[in-house]
């Protein structure tokens, strides 16, 4: 029989369409998308394009899709987070710096996602500190400074970000055993 699965919120429908790959031992799911009056898809496609994409390793398709989803929801923490992600796998570190930060401006509570941005800008600061020689003589000596100055900035940042994270999981997990005291 048919399911219709609401559109939603989001993190449901991919929670559900997970159990149902696990229930039934699913190879191929069929995507129904309504299309809105001119015969364009909404944001609700192109995020779950973007997440089935990723997952069956359809990286390039994954991530243009999950660019159209940012720019149709621009107000998503999670479609940012996956585009993020993609991007990130891309190669792509500044994009997915970019796309790190609209997330945590969005849900600036989230420690994974505060913990995924300053994972990157550690990324990027380890890349400029390797890559320093092809910026030009000129600039070396400064440019250096510069990259290891932003590497320490980004590794105490991914540090702090790592013992905040930390700490919410443990406060939870207390929480959870209903002991109160933390």
């Amino acid at each position: 029989p048919l399911e219709h699965i609401p559109a939603e919120p989001m993190e449901k429908v991919i929670e559900r369409l997970q159990q149902l790959i696990r229930e039934k031992e699913v190879e191929l799911i069929l995507i129904g998308m309504p299309r809105n009056m001119d015969g364009t898809y909404g944001p609700a496609h192109y995020y779950l394009a973007a997440v089935l994409d990723k997952k069956g390793g359809q990286e390039v398709r994954a991530l243009e899709a999950a660019r159209r989803a940012a720019e149709l929801t621009p107000d998503r923490s999670e479609v940012f987070k996956v585009l993020g992600a993609l991007e990130q796998k891309a190669g792509n570190l500044e994009r997915a710096k970019k796309a790190y930060e609209r997330a945590v401006k969005l849900d600036p509570k989230n420690s994974e996602l505060v913990f995924k941005l300053k994972d990157i800008e550690t990324q990027i600061a380890e890349y400029q500190v390797r890559n320093v020689d092809a910026l030009g003589t000129t600039t070396y000596q400064a440019r250096l400074a510069a990259a290891r100055t932003a590497l320490r900035e980004a590794q105490v940042a991914k540090q702090i970000a790592v013992e905040t994270r930390d700490r919410i999981k443990a406060q939870a997990e207390n929480v959870a055993r209903g002991d109160k005291s933390q």
